[in-house]
């Protein structure tokens, strides 16, 4: 299971390291290329393209993920066109009737018509390429699914710089390259996978599915409201330009949640594969330490260079904010685990749960934002949306142990996890401005170690040996090479 998993994984890190590392220095362009205004209006547009998304698509992809494993032969097949099929109708529906609703939408929330349009366009090849990256991760085409990764980024950077004497504003241009590349790359995911298939429509097949993908749409709106009203009401009660400080640091502090994507990635189909196995409670707990172990790590590195990281990612006009990365460090410490919890709640066919929760923890957002926005400034939006997160994350886990007999990952672990980490966080936010490049090296191997230990104790003697055996038969092989 190590083997596998280490060695799918590898093929998804190496490759979208690559995207990751061309999307991160694209970002860094946009960052000094927008004004902070300009970042403030890309950031809430962005709000609205996602919430229309869903309400677009009905969040029929969640519905393509947990069945694909139901069906197999001509029957998948028959599955995955009756997705696609009823994916467009809706698809073609719903855009257009949120099209004519324009002028009702635009009195509540400001949004230029050309990027509404665009907006409403993404839905479905969106869907599409979901559909395809699914796909190719279930049947092990990792080259496939990471060509598509990194054509899609590769070919939004060539058509943004390709319309810069087309279309004069930075954010529209922003969101047509966007939709033009995922064009692109839907058409290659189509033609790579389904365009050989028989066109059918089955009810039955839609039926399950289109039921579990239904409840996920409150808990979708709800997980994005919770992460994004801060956002609408510190522009509401404050202003734009604080919405595009925000925006940033919240974008470089998720360098922690993308960099984990490819490890979670070959993660998660194994565990859709094998959840019915005696040893799936064994390897899940082992799979999240590691994926809490290289988030520790990722986390103190932005933390111990959080001055470096804003000046050479965000530009010096971010410089003065540098503090703010702390608090979003937290609180993707509470986004990622949940997240990893949410699919045992997925496992036992409780996706309601997953509803009562997004749309609790959003409605608790707004309350929290609208009382600390007026007291603390834009700043208070962070501090309501760290004890958002927190609730949210308790809430996950008390229902992924209820729920799924199979979880029975301890709380004192969270408490022991939580501690230590965010007692570097807060150490390393002291010792900003006293340590030279060498030192803040240095204690950041200090830190890998007590990390390191940390995992390692979590992870049961079974394992450490498993770990041991792989890592000398790796030595052994590269000494006999």
């Amino acid at each position: 299971m190590i083997k596998s998993f280490l060695k799918t994984s590898s093929i998804y890190l190496s490759a979208t390291i690559v995207e990751k590392v061309i999307a991160l220095f694209f970002f860094a362009y946009i960052a000094r290329l927008l004004s902070i205004q300009e970042m403030g209006q890309y950031a809430l547009y962005s709000i609205y393209a996602t919430v229309l998304s869903f309400l677009i698509s009905l969040e029929i992809k969640s519905g393509y993920g947990r069945f694909y494993v139901e069906y197999k032969g001509e029957a998948r097949k028959h599955f995955e066109m009756s997705i696609l099929i009823f994916s467009l109708f809706t698809n073609l529906l719903f855009a257009s009737i949120l099209y004519f609703f324009y002028d009702i939408i635009k009195s509540f929330i400001y949004i230029d018509l050309g990027i509404y349009v665009i907006i409403l366009l993404m839905p479905f090849t969106d869907t599409i390429i979901y559909i395809g990256l699914y796909k190719a991760r279930f049947e092990n085409k990792d080259f496939i699914y990471t060509g598509i990764t990194i054509s899609k980024t590769i070919l939004n950077i060539f058509f943004f710089f390709l319309l810069t004497s087309v279309v004069a504003s930075h954010v529209t241009r922003l969101f047509l390259s966007l939709f033009l590349s995922g064009f692109v790359v839907s058409l290659f995911v189509y033609f790579s996978f389904f365009h050989s298939y028989q066109k059918v429509l089955n009810k039955k097949f839609l039926t399950e599915s289109t039921k579990f993908s239904l409840w996920l749409i409150p808990s979708s709106i709800g997980s994005y409201f919770s992460s994004m009203t801060d956002r609408i009401m510190i522009e509401k009660m404050t202003n734009t330009a604080n919405v595009g400080i925000y925006s940033a640091f919240q974008r470089l502090s998720s360098l922690v949640i993308l960099a984990l994507e490819p490890l979670y990635n070959a993660f998660m189909p194994n565990v859709m594969k094998n959840y019915k196995d005696d040893s799936y409670d064994e390897n899940y707990y082992f799979m999240f330490n590691l994926l809490m172990t290289i988030m520790f790590v990722i986390n103190i590195t932005i933390a111990v260079f959080a001055k470096e990281c804003t000046l050479l990612l965000l530009g010096p006009k971010y410089i003065e904010y540098y503090y703010l990365i702390y608090l979003f460090l937290m609180i993707n410490i509470f986004i990622f685990i949940a997240r990893v919890l949410e699919n045992n709640i997925h496992l036992a066919k409780k996706s309601k749960y997953c509803s009562f929760i997004e749309l609790f923890s959003g409605i608790l957002n707004v309350v929290l934002n609208f009382i600390f926005i007026k007291v603390y400034g834009f700043i208070g939006a962070i501090f309501a949306t760290v004890m958002t997160y927190f609730l949210r994350f308790c809430l996950y886990n008390y229902y992924a142990i209820a729920l799924f007999y199979k979880f029975k990952i301890r709380s004192l672990y969270f408490l022991y996890y939580f501690t230590l980490n965010i007692g570097l966080l807060i150490l390393s936010y002291l010792i900003q401005g006293t340590l030279t490049i060498l030192l803040k090296l240095l204690l950041l191997v200090l830190y890998g170690v007590v990390v390191f230990g940390f995992f390692l104790i979590n992870i049961g003697a079974s394992k450490r040996l498993l770990i041991k055996e792989f890592i000398m038969y790796r030595i052994i092989k590269i000494n006999w090479l």
